[in-house]
């Protein structure tokens, strides 16, 4: 049997013979029988330091001159002892091992190296100086994976590649348990809820994140995008250019753990020359912030009105207003104030991909709470136009279908598209229809919009899902209009 042993401390070495053939002579001598059935003749230090270890098995001997009994002959590496054998991430581990080999004038003859020790070694563990003994001292990058890895140590007697030896271990790699970052503080012009500011002004966004190593700019505001810093101000010092509208600016921050939650401040921007009512203000509307790619139509040649006998659109109609009680004066798409007369107006849209609506502005006026009324609607007989299905709602702010915001302000049946066919009228009346899904109520001397666009998506779709009516997507869409049941205002 071989000898085998564990470590050497100063001038002590532990031989391990358990199972090993050898005899002590009366002068305190030892024969040990190596591998290829040498016998080497060893004095001991002191006979009574011969001890049995009753746990392990093995016999404990101290050599009186280790050199001169096996390091000119016997090249060996102990086994590998890792200390501890389960390690986290970033931390250091030992190995306790040993080396004996051929010396000359008592300097060793030989090298050992770090090697990789099997097929998943430890990463960094190659190459690391180990000298001819440990204990030696590693550290584990904290980018290591989880996972049980190989590492080795070999030692050889320069041009003798025959006399290499080599001993392996094996490493337990944990990565340390981290929680994600809690929600980043976020401030937008000092407040962590909701502002509203004019067109023009700065915008000053301040955060903060702990235990984070990098942020994300999330939501609608432009310009708000992109990796942050955890901690960091930035400003927008003009947003004369931004559409007015309702916008979120969020922040979302992560480590090695996970993500934090969201953090939203809302930013409603309004024109000072034409503020939406206070009600628009917390809800997304076609034609305003994140919904800018929708176009609203005016006057001019944005108009919504075709001149058929002209074969244009009617320039001077003002698409804004659905008559001018709600303008002073100004005229809008008819020539009276609603519920106008019944008298048809030719109604369309034309590029920007379908994404066109009409918001016409108008008061209800005096109408009665049994009143009932409807905008009728026939086929398009101009300028080859699609019919297409409409999605409808009247609503006391411009280009809105929240449909669920709209309900609890006036009732079930103020959005609406066509179920029948492409020209069901879409049914209005007085307060007495507030619980009417099929017509919507309107209240007394009310401002509101009469909003139209061409879709097929049903009503209750979500303004940022709602896609054009497919035809309208590439040519022209229209209806002819006529108001019914009109009353004196």
């Amino acid at each position: 049997m071989s000898i085998s042993w564990k470590l050497l401390i100063g001038s002590v070495f532990f031989l391990l013979l358990a199972g090993q053939a050898y005899s002590q002579s009366p002068s305190n001598r030892i024969v040990l029988e190596g591998l290829e059935g040498q016998f080497k003749e060893c004095s001991l230090e002191d006979s009574a330091l011969v001890q049995l270890n009753a746990v392990s098995g093995d016999l404990e001997v101290v050599l009186a001159d280790f050199d001169s009994c096996l390091g000119g002959a016997v090249l060996d590496v102990s086994e590998l002892v890792v200390t501890p054998n389960s390690v986290v991430a970033g931390l250091s581990f030992t190995i306790v091992w040993a080396s004996i080999g051929p010396t000359e004038n008592t300097v060793p003859t030989y090298a050992c190296t770090s090697t990789v020790g099997g097929s998943n070694p430890l990463p960094g563990w190659v190459g690391t100086p180990i000298g001819l003994s440990g204990p030696t001292v590693a550290n584990v990058a904290a980018s290591t994976s989880t996972g049980l890895y190989d590492l080795g140590i070999s030692c050889t007697i320069p041009g003798k590649p025959e006399s290499t030896v080599a001993r392996s271990a094996q490493i337990q790699i944990l990565q340390q348990a981290i929680d994600p970052p809690p929600a980043p503080s976020l401030t937008v012009n000092g407040s962590a809820a909701s502002i509203t500011i004019n067109q023009g002004d700065s915008v000053t966004v301040l955060w903060s994140s702990q235990n984070s190593t990098s942020c994300t700019a999330l939501g609608t505001f432009p310009g708000w995008s992109g990796t942050k810093l955890p901690s960091a101000t930035e400003a927008f010092s003009d947003t004369s250019q931004v559409s007015s509208g309702s916008y979120t600016i969020s922040l979302r921050c992560s480590n090695s753990g996970g993500q934090s939650p969201l953090t939203s401040v809302s930013v409603a921007i309004v024109d000072p020359a034409n503020p939406p009512p206070s009600a628009c203000v917390d809800r997304p509307l076609l034609g305003q912030g994140s919904l800018s790619n929708w176009v609203r139509k005016t006057t001019g040649p944005n108009s919504c009105v075709w001149n058929v006998s002209a074969g244009v659109v009617d320039t001077t109609a003002d698409c804004r207003n659905f008559g001018d009680a709600a303008g002073g004066g100004v005229v809008g798409v008819w020539d009276l104030p609603w519920p106008a007369q019944s008298a048809t107006r030719d109604l369309t849209i034309s590029g920007n991909g379908g994404r066109q609506f009409i918001a016409m502005a108008f008061n209800s006026g005096d109408i009665a709470a049994s009143h009932q009324g409807r905008m009728t609607q026939e086929i398009p007989q101009f300028a080859g136009a699609n019919a297409g299905f409409k999605l409808w709602s009247i609503s006391k702010c411009p280009g809105d279908y929240n449909k669920a915001l709209i309900d609890a302000e006036m009732g079930p049946g103020c959005v609406f598209r066509e179920r029948a066919n492409l020209i069901q009228a879409f049914e209005w009346g007085g307060p007495s229809f507030e619980s009417d899904e099929l017509r919507c109520a309107l209240q007394p001397n009310t401002d509101y919009y009469f909003n139209i666009i061409w879709s097929a998506d049903q009503p209750g779709t979500a303004p940022e899902q709602i896609i054009p009516f497919e035809a309208c997507q590439t040519m022209r869409c229209g209806m002819n209009a006529t108001p019914a049941g009109t009353y004196v205002p």
